[in-house]
């Protein structure tokens, strides 16, 4: 994801994005 935030910001969007990670991923 390209959101400065965390899972929950990028819920949309989200693959193996965690907390721990950040925007990691998609």
């Amino acid at each position: 994801c390209s959101c400065s935030g965390t899972e929950v910001s990028c819920q949309w969007k989200r693959v193996n994005v965690n907390t721990t990670t950040g925007n990691t991923g998609y």
